[in-house]
């Protein structure tokens, strides 16, 4: 260990040139990130029903569509009048090809074509009784539910559903909205949400259980330093190599602290014991890399040995995130032995 704080020491303006370097070069491999929201990721490799589901699609094509629902308490005139606003306003929707609803400008009353605005809310019921199960007007428990099939074009996304929610909210109603592309748009939000706030929540939690065992911020603040900066790299290496992000690999970061971590603790926690003996920070790194060192790179291994098992899975986003937790926990890995000695070696002043 002794060869080892050595070089830290001779190199160590060298080492901090590097470290902000490759930290600055994985920053910008965070912002090349791209996100996938296919739900064929949860499927098994090779599986039988995604081949038929795939030959389907190329016999007969595929079908965009949203399924938009709004509940009203009762079926009168005036709550026609508004679903019938809601769909002209939806059929005004950018790349929306045609849209099925309650609310159709004409029906067929006695074998003629009338303008729907121009029946009464009863002939109206008496109208969409007749579908039965497939009227887009139904009654459940006194509770009145009118439908929409939104068809869409290739080119619809995350600008146009906003739109849809915008009209939406204009009325006083509650309204549920499915279907592939919605849903795979709300994933994408929810996946940047887990990204910005699940990781600096997991951080904070740790600095707060870490402060009450250490007792000083800055030993705290140096426990979980590798960990995030292994998170950080991990990140940053998905983001250059081209890999996609998705629901399962947007919770790696958080692997990544907090098992990573745990090994800035035991340093950190064993070299302010070696400062309380008196030593210098030369001499307490070298103490705590003997004591601590070996047992570091065997929790490193181990945790990545834990994840690399999940590869027996064939399914690949649970392979994505194997292979990046276990990279991330090898960073943090490094980092605990690169960054650590290298900030300590600059006789930072700490309350122990």
């Amino acid at each position: 260990m002794n060869k080892y704080t050595d070089f830290i020491y001779k190199y160590k303006k060298l080492l901090f040139v590097f470290l902000i370097l490759y930290t600055i070069f994985s920053v910008f491999g965070i912002l090349k990130l791209q996100l996938n929201t296919d739900f064929a990721l949860f499927s098994t490799n090779d599986s039988v029903y995604e081949r038929r589901i795939t030959d389907l699609e190329e016999t007969f094509g595929t079908l965009n569509q949203i399924i938009l629902l709004v509940e009203h308490d009762e079926f009168n005139d005036a709550i026609f009048s508004d679903l019938y606003d809601i769909q002209r306003s939806l059929e005004n929707v950018d790349n929306v090809t045609q849209i099925q609803g309650v609310a159709p400008e004409t029906i067929m009353v006695a074998g003629a074509p009338m303008n729907s605005t121009d029946v009464s809310s009863a002939q109206l019921l008496n109208y969409f009784s007749s579908f039965q199960q497939f009227s887009p007007l139904i009654e459940v428990d006194g509770v009145y539910y009118s439908s929409f099939t939104i068809f869409i074009g290739d080119d619809f996304n995350q600008v146009e559903i906003r739109e849809i929610e915008d009209i939406l909210a204009q009325y006083d109603y509650n309204n549920y909205i499915s279907g592939d592309t919605y849903n795979q748009s709300k994933i994408t939000d929810y996946i940047i949400k887990i990204l910005l706030i699940l990781p600096p929540l997991a951080l904070l939690t740790i600095l707060l259980v870490f402060r009450w065992q250490m007792g000083a911020f800055k030993p705290t603040l140096l426990s979980v330093l590798p960990a995030g900066i292994g998170s950080l790299w991990t990140l940053g290496i998905v983001g250059w190599l081209g890999n996609e992000v998705s629901m399962l690999t947007a919770v790696v970061p958080i692997f990544i602290i907090v098992i990573g971590s745990a090994d800035g603790l035991h340093f950190m926690s064993h070299f302010q014991d070696s400062k309380i003996e008196g030593l210098d920070n030369k001499e307490a790194l070298n103490k705590t890399l003997k004591i601590v060192g070996i047992p570091m790179i065997v929790t490193t291994l181990t945790s990545m040995a834990g994840f690399l098992s999940l590869l027996s899975m064939s399914t690949s986003s649970v392979i994505d995130l194997a292979i990046f937790s276990a990279l991330g926990i090898l960073l943090a890995g490094v980092a605990t032995w690169y960054v650590l000695p290298l900030v300590l070696s600059n006789n930072i002043c700490f309350t122990f």
